[in-house]
């Protein structure tokens, strides 16, 4: 039984390899050029492409002093992205499988006609080449494919397609802004009621109007990059944005972006549907749509944009405070002269050293303090009674901090003497502030 048994499973192997022998032989055989490049461009010598969609829509892209552009069927500025998505595999397309060196019927590969077409102008000896793109094999992941320089028939990856088979809006440059985001130095919002003007000294933000203060680096920052990356949902192509239905005549909100003498300017207005607003470039004679939603970020009053930091210092920064409370002044300072100790000590009306915690836990809730709102300085404000008057020197003494706190009925304010008017504070961080400085007395 022995023999019989293994008798079978050697009948079993053979039959199977036989099999499987079988089956490679009727596989299309691979060529001595498998891994042979189906076109051999240096991507930055393609001058031009013409690129024909499943859709059969055609569009005409070139290159002019580095920048792609669309020149047919409309002119405007490509998509560098989705370009170079395009061009990148093209410089170095390898061939998966030579499937048939001498085909007699196209149409079964998906190339009679072909999905797709890309003709492709190059500056170098290639000259001008056309690539035909056809059916996918059935995993997605390879093309049929075909070239102008060769009938046969050959299989490459599929990404190609995928990158190429777009229309002349998919192909069209749909950011809304073009100057550099790291150039812009001001912005102007106009809507809502009031405008609000933004700019940039060195590396700080300032609101100019419509007062002149510091800006939240943080906010503006956001908006900008908001703005920035603002793309169409569509194009609507208008050659005319005078239409009555787009209200361009009295926009919600108009932006502008500058950079040195570079400006953009931004119309919005007219809801195109629940989720798109109508909007323009004011340069640019195409009408097209925006999320809703960039115009609910433009909706802030201009309190907004400033500085909510009543004190500008960092605690490791602090070298002295002086707090005048309850008509008396205490002064702190700390030691930092070379080989000192670092340490905190009272100067006046008690010299002693000072608990470092303590000291820490008073300037990082000064530190710390942020407006809530901002309000006219309160009529009461100079008379009343509970002034404390802090000032913080820091960075080596070179800079410093002036600030004047008090609490009116339940609410905390405060003012710099920098400031037009007043902010008003959350009352627990304000609770825990002179909690911290009445700890400093003990």
């Amino acid at each position: 039984m022995k023999g019989l048994t293994s008798l079978a499973v050697m009948v079993v192997v053979l039959l199977g390899l036989g099999s499987y022998i079988y089956v490679q032989s009727k596989r299309p055989r691979q060529s001595s050029e498998v891994k042979q490049k189906a076109v051999e461009i240096q991507k930055d010598k393609i001058e031009q492409l013409v690129i024909k969609s499943a859709s059969g829509e055609v569009s005409t892209v070139k290159r002019t002093d580095g920048t792609w552009e669309i020149s047919a069927p409309l002119s405007a500025p490509a998509d560098e992205t989705l370009i170079t998505r395009i061009v990148t595999p093209l410089g170095g397309l390898e061939i998966i499988r030579v499937i048939d060196e001498h085909p007699t019927d196209l149409s079964q590969y998906g190339l009679a006609p072909p999905q797709v077409e890309v003709t492709i102008t190059t500056s170098a000896a290639a000259g001008t080449l056309r690539l035909l793109l056809g059916g996918k094999t059935p995993v997605g992941t390879a093309v049929y494919a075909q070239l102008s320089s060769s009938p046969r028939v050959v299989l490459i990856a599929s990404d190609i397609e995928d990158a190429a088979n777009k229309s002349p809006s998919d192909l069209r440059d749909k950011a809304v802004f073009r100057i550099d985001r790291d150039k812009i130095d001001s912005f102007e919002i106009e809507g809502a009621g009031s405008t609000v003007q933004l700019g940039k000294q060195g590396l700080e933000w300032e609101v100019v109007k419509p007062l002149h203060t510091q800006g939240d680096l943080g906010v503006i920052s956001e908006l900008l990059t908001k703005l920035k990356s603002l793309q169409m949902a569509s194009i609507v192509d208008s050659p005319s944005g005078d239409s009555p239905k787009y209200r361009f005549d009295k926009p919600v909100f108009t932006v502008s972006v500058a950079a040195g003498t570079s400006r953009e300017t931004l119309q919005i207005d007219g809801k195109a549907d629940e989720s798109n607003s109508y909007a323009r470039i004011v340069s640019r004679p195409a009408v097209f749509t925006i999320p809703t939603s960039t115009v609910d970020a433009l909706k802030n009053e201009p309190a907004h944009y400033r500085k909510k930091d009543v004190f500008e210092f960092q605690t490791i920064d602090a070298t002295r405070l002086e707090v005048v409370r309850d008509g008396q002044t205490t002064i702190y300072e700390k030691e930092t002269s070379p080989g000192s100790d670092g340490k905190w000590r009272e100067l006046s009306p008690n010299p002693r050293e000072i608990d470092p915690a303590k000291m820490d836990a008073a300037l990082s809730k000064l530190s710390y303090l942020r407006a809530v709102t901002f309000v006219p300085p309160p009529a009461a404000f100079t008379s009343a009674s509970g002034v404390i008057s802090v000032l913080v020197k820091y960075d080596e003494g070179k800079k410093s901090d002036s600030v004047r706190l008090v609490k009116l009925g339940a609410e905390p304010f405060a003012v710099r003497a920098d400031w037009p008017d007043a902010a008003k504070l959350d009352a627990s961080a304000y609770a825990l502030l002179i909690a911290s400085l009445d700890d400093l007395r003990k």
